[in-house]
């Protein structure tokens, strides 16, 4: 984590050991977003932005964390916490090729 103190902001770092993919996935984003959510709530700095070092190309990039994701982010808590609470297992998508970002597709209810 990189901080600025006179402005108050930290940057959160996040190191890959693999290529710069074409398109950032969701995963690694939150991932960021996550990291600034707890650098916001514990440190108390204002985190506008993260980065992610990707080893194996060399390629240093810069995510910016919008109010946006966090609130994605905390949705996807909160639909978590659901599940939990239900102990129900929602019902995948209707395309047996694609997942909603999970493995809920095999598992039958």
């Amino acid at each position: 984590m990189a901080v600025d103190k006179k402005k108050k902001e930290a940057y959160p770092i996040q190191v890959k050991y693999s290529f710069k993919p074409k398109a950032l996935y969701r995963t690694q984003k939150f991932q960021l977003v996550m990291e600034g959510l707890l650098i916001e709530e514990v440190l108390g700095y204002k985190v506008p932005f993260g980065y992610i070092k990707f080893l194996r190309s060399g390629d240093f990039v810069k995510v910016k964390i919008t109010q946006k994701l966090k609130e994605e982010l905390l949705r996807i808590f909160s639909d978590i916490e659901s599940i939990i609470q239900s102990e129900k297992i929602p019902k995948g998508t209707k395309d047996k090729k694609k997942a909603v970002d999970n493995c809920y597709k095999n598992i039958e209810t």
